[in-house]
């Protein structure tokens, strides 16, 4: 079942699918339910300001979409709104967005796009909901969009993704706001961001100033997971994709949406009153001047005069927005001598030292599993006795979101 399908195969031909509504379909024939279907070979796509939404597969076997592209030529998704798509089946699979085009080295560009609220209540799958996928080797350009995952199964093992890229597909990266906040059950992970393995060849170094958030860390709530790392924490994924993401963020809670329910006007948006990473947190990308609303981004031209004090560079997800930026967590993040730590590499005791006035800092450090393995706080100073630590890799995140890496030998 399909609302919109393009089949076009004619050369030299550019497709635009713009401005639909399409919603109220339910499928119960077992096959694959899709919004928009982009099966343009051989033509230029655009799929921009379409709203997808209550799309509800109603069989065991069944997969959901709310847009699904293969173009093998260059293609433009933006502006897009996707929400309240549903599996009802046990083995329901459920896509905001999927793109699998095997023409490699073509660029397809996906931007500030709003998806969310995709549901499975019964799905018995350890991935079973994803926001964006991507697979085959095309590359893919992901920025300024917004994905919120927040979904639940009574399966005896559930998983969702935000963000879910094959390591054939070449993907950059840059200001996307990725929430995952599903609720996981048996082996089930929540993942803000998923790979097929631990290849990061196809993950482009260029790719940073994204916002991933999965709940409190857990072994089954994680920021990144490729099958091999399992990186609960920013700074494990940080430390593990270097100098990718150097600037990305999260938070200690969820972002402040001002609304979570698809059909309200403010869908995703953020809330200017709440202090956030995501205000000023994003980089300036020459060509993307304005956000879903067609507000202007800070640094293009037309940008309007803030009264939040934030404004110094665009925002993070498909909401530019007027807020008060979180200047504490925002001057931690950027500086390079908070903290010295050294000798390093360390064979026994590990001293650290604080180089500005900042109060009392907590502190954790994780091995290359993202297994904790030690806590403290500092003040001014403190000795670290390493003599029980393995050799390897160790990374120290402390409380204002700082970190750094040391090696035990």
């Amino acid at each position: 079942c399909c609302g919109l399908q393009n089949n076009i195969l004619y050369f030299y031909r550019t497709i635009v699918i713009s401005n639909n509504k399409i919603h109220g379909f339910r499928d119960s024939y077992g096959s694959e339910l899709v919004g928009i279907y982009d099966w343009g070979n051989n033509t230029a796509s655009t799929i921009r300001d379409n709203e997808i939404y209550d799309l509800v597969n109603l069989t065991g076997w069944s997969y959901s979409y709310g847009i699904w592209a293969k173009s093998i030529s260059p293609s433009n998704i933006f502006k897009n709104k996707i929400y309240d798509l549903s599996g009802l089946g046990s083995d329901a699979k459920v896509f905001g967005l999927y793109y699998s085009s095997s023409a490699t080295g073509v660029i397809h560009n996906i931007y500030n796009n709003y998806i969310g609220n995709l549901t499975a209540p019964a799905a018995d799958s350890g991935n079973c909901i994803y926001g964006i996928y991507l697979e085959s080797t095309a590359t893919y350009n992901l920025c300024y969009n917004t994905v919120y995952i927040n979904a639940s199964s009574s399966g005896p093992i559930f998983g969702t993704t935000a963000v879910y890229a094959a390591t054939s597909s070449h993907v950059t990266m840059q200001n996307n706001l990725l929430v995952n906040t599903s609720i996981p059950t048996g082996s089930g992970k929540v993942v803000a961001y998923r790979r097929d393995n631990a290849i990061l060849s196809t993950y482009n170094t260029v790719s940073n100033n994204n916002y991933f958030y999965a709940g409190s860390p857990a072994p089954n709530r994680l920021i990144y997971y490729d099958g091999t790392l399992s990186a609960q924490t920013l700074f494990i994924f940080k430390a593990y994709v270097t100098p990718t993401d150097s600037a990305s963020k999260t938070s200690a809670s969820t972002p402040a949406f001002i609304s979570t329910t698809g059909s309200d006007a403010q869908f995703l948006h953020l809330n200017g009153g709440v202090p956030s990473v995501l205000e000023s947190g994003g980089m300036l990308i020459p060509g993307y001047n304005d956000d879903y609303d067609g507000d202007v981004r800070a640094g293009s031209p037309g940008y309007p005069l803030q009264l939040n004090y934030g404004g110094t560079a665009p925002d993070i997800g498909a909401d530019e927005f007027d807020g008060y930026p979180d200047m504490y967590t925002t001057i931690a993040e950027n500086s390079d001598n908070i903290i010295s730590i050294f000798p390093n590499p360390v064979s026994d005791n590990l001293l650290l030292e604080m180089n500005k006035n900042f109060n009392a800092m907590g502190f954790r450090i994780f091995n290359s599993l993202g297994e904790i393995v030690f806590t403290g706080t500092i003040t001014d100073k403190v000795v670290i006795p390493l003599m029980g630590f393995s050799k390897g890799l160790y990374v120290i995140g402390f409380d204002n979101g700082y970190t750094s890496k040391f090696i035990k030998i």
